[in-house]
C-alpha cells in the first residue's frame, strides 16, 4: 500500500537492536529514478547502526530509571513501615508512592473480615479526593461477587482492560461502582492469608494497565500487608489497654505486648537491606550509577538504625522494672555532666537559669530525660545557631522544669502523638521514635507528668513536673 505521493526512488535500511528489527531508516525521492547508489546505501547503513545504538542506550537508561523509581518507592514504604504504627499514615504513604509508579484516578485498600464475611474500605481515593471511611459506595459491605471479592477468593492479582462493565460480565463477575477503563488489583497477604486488596482504577481510555503495572502493585501490596496487619493488631491492643486501665501501660504485661508488636516492625529495616541488595545484584551489577550507590549507603543506614531501635527498646523496657536508688540530686551538677557528654558544638548555646534545685529522684533516669530533651532540641533545630534554655519553677509540693528551644516548632495536633512509641515528625530517617516515649515513661514512673508547648516557627518548650518528695522515697524511709 502506497501512502502519499508515489516515490520514484526508495532506499531503506533496518534498525536492529540486539538481533531484533525494531524499525527502518528510509529515504525516498519523488522526482528521480535511481536516485540512490551503493554509497548512499553504505551511508544509510552506518546511520542506522549509530541510531540503533542510541535507541538501545535510551531504552536501557529508561529501564534503569524505572528500576530506580521502583527501588525508591519500596524504600519509602519500608521507611514508613519502620517509623510508624499509625495505619492512616501508612495508607497515605503507600498511595503517594503508588502515584509515582502509575496513573489512576481511583485508589483503594479493601480489608476482608473472614469472621463476618465483610469487606471494608478503610482508605479510598476517588478522582484524587480522599473519601471519608464508610461513605457511599465505600461503606463496609457483605462480601459478594465483585472484582475485589474475586481477588480475595482467588488470592491472585487481576487486571481488567476496556470497559469494566462489559469485561466483568464476560467473567460472570458483578460490577460494583462506576465503570472504569482499566482496573488492577493485588491481594494483600499476611501470614499466608489474604487480608485484603490494593487496587487502582483509571477512567481515562489512554491509560491501560499492563502485567508490569500488576507486578509493581503486587510488590507494594506484599510489602504493605504485614505492616497493615501489625498496625491493626497494635490499634486493637491500644484500644484494649485504654478500655481496661490507664495504668496497664506501666505493667510488664503491656510491655510484653508492646515488644511483641514492635518486633515485627524491627524486621522492616532488615528486609530493606536484603531486598535492596538483591535488586542491586540482579538488576544492576557493574552498571550501578551514582543513585544506585546511594541505595547501598541507605541499606547501611537502615542496619545501623535497627541497632539503635533495639538499644532504645531495651532501655525502655528497663524503666520501672530495674530500679535505681532514689537519692538527693543536684540538678546543676547533673546538667553539667549531661551537656558535657552531649558536646553539642559551637553553633549551640545552652543557658541554664540557675541555681537549679536539689530533688530526690533516680539520678541516672532524670539525666536521661534531660539528655533526650536537649539532644532533640539540637538535632531538630532549623536555625544556624540553636538556642536552648533550661530552667524551673518552684511550686508547693513539686518542681516544674522546662527545656525550651528556638527551633521550628510543633503543630498542636502532634502534641500527644510525639510521646507515643515509634511516632516521629521527621521523615528523614533520623531518630528512632522511642526517645520521648522513654522520657514520658521515666517521668510517670516518678509520679510526675510531662507536656509540650509550641507554635510553628516560634520554638518548642517541654515541661515536666516532679514531686519534691516521691511516694517511693517515703515508703523506703
Amino acid at each position: 500500500m502506497v501512502r502519499g505521493t508515489p516515490a520514484r526512488s526508495w532506499l531503506g535500511v533496518p534498525l536492529i537492536v540486539r538481533n531484533e528489527v525494531i524499525g527502518v531508516v528510509a529515504a525516498q525521492s519523488v522526482e528521480r529514478e535511481e536516485a540512490y547508489d551503493e554509497g548512499h546505501k553504505e551511508f544509510l547503513t552506518s546511520l542506522a547502526s549509530q541510531t540503533s545504538g542510541v535507541i538501545d542506550n535510551a531504552r536501557a537508561y529508561r529501564e534503569l530509571e524505572n528500576r530506580l523509581t521502583e527501588l525508591s518507592v519500596l524504600n519509602e514504604i519500608s521507611r514508613a513501615i519502620s517509623s510508624t504504627l499509625d495505619i492512616e499514615e501508612l495508607y497515605r504513604v503507600v498511595h503517594e508512592q503508588i502515584k509515582r509508579l502509575m496513573a489512576g484516578e481511583n485508589f483503594y485498600i479493601a480489608l476482608y473480615d473472614p469472621q463476618r464475611d465483610e469487606v471494608g474500605f478503610p482508605y479510598a481515593i476517588e478522582h484524587g479526593q480522599r473519601i471519608p471511611t464508610g461513605e457511599g459506595e465505600w461503606a463496609t459491605r457483605r462480601a459478594g461477587h465483585g472484582m475485589t471479592e474475586y481477588v480475595i477468593r482467588s488470592a491472585k492479582p487481576q487486571v481488567v482492560r476496556g470497559d469494566s462493565q462489559v469485561e466483568l460480565s464476560k467473567m460472570e463477575i458483578n460490577h460494583i461502582g462506576k465503570a472504569s477503563r482499566s482496573w488492577i488489583g493485588a491481594p494483600m497477604i499476611a501470614r499466608n492469608e489474604v487480608i485484603g486488596v490494593m487496587a487502582v482504577q483509571a477512567f481515562d481510555p489512554e491509560i491501560r494497565y499492563s502485567r508490569k503495572h500488576l507486578r509493581l502493585l503486587q510488590l507494594v501490596a506484599n510489602q504493605a500487608a504485614p505492616a497493615v496487619e501489625n498496625a491493626k493488631a497494635y490499634a486493637v491492643l491500644e484500644r484494649r489497654v485504654a478500655e481496661r486501665t490507664a495504668d496497664l501501660q506501666k505493667s510488664n504485661e503491656a510491655l510484653e505486648d508492646f515488644v511483641y508488636t514492635a518486633s515485627h516492625d524491627l524486621k522492616a529495616p532488615l528486609r530493606a537491606v536484603l531486598g535492596f541488595s538483591q535488586f542491586l545484584v540482579e538488576d544492576f551489577g557493574s552498571m550501578l550509577p551514582e543513585e544506585g550507590k546511594m541505595y547501598v549507603e541507605r541499606m547501611s543506614q537502615n542496619a545501623k538504625r535497627m541497632e539503635r531501635l533495639i538499644d532504645d527498646l531495651l532501655e525502655l523496657s528497663r524503666v520501672g522494672r530495674i530500679k535505681e536508688p532514689y537519692e538527693e540530686t543536684d540538678i546543676d551538677e547533673l546538667l553539667n555532666e549531661v551537656i558535657s557528654t552531649l558536646a553539642p558544638g559551637e553553633n549551640v548555646s545552652i543557658c541554664v537559669e540557675g541555681p537549679m534545685p536539689h530533688i530526690i529522684c533516680e539520678r541516672v533516669r532524670i539525666g536521661q530525660v534531660f539528655a533526650n530533651l536537649i539532644s532533640n532540641a539540637v538535632e531538630y533545630n532549623d536555625k544556624e545557631h540553636a538556642e536552648i534554655t533550661i530552667g524551673f519553677e518552684d511550686h508547693v509540693d513539686e518542681v516544674e522544669f522546662f527545656v525550651a528551644d528556638n527551633g521550628p516548632g510543633i503543630e498542636e495536633r502532634y502534641f500527644e502523638k510525639i510521646f507515643k512509641i515509634f511516632q516521629r515528625l521527621s521523615s528523614d530517617g533520623s531518630g528512632t521514635g522511642v526517645g520521648l516515649a522513654l522520657v514520658k515513661k521515666i517521668i510517670q514512673d516518678h509520679k510526675g507528668r510531662i507536656w509540650v508547648e509550641s507554635e510553628v516557627g516560634q520554638g518548642t518548650t517541654f515541661r515536666f513536673v516532679l514531686p519534691k518528695r516521691p511516694e517511693k522515697m517515703e515508703e523506703e524511709q
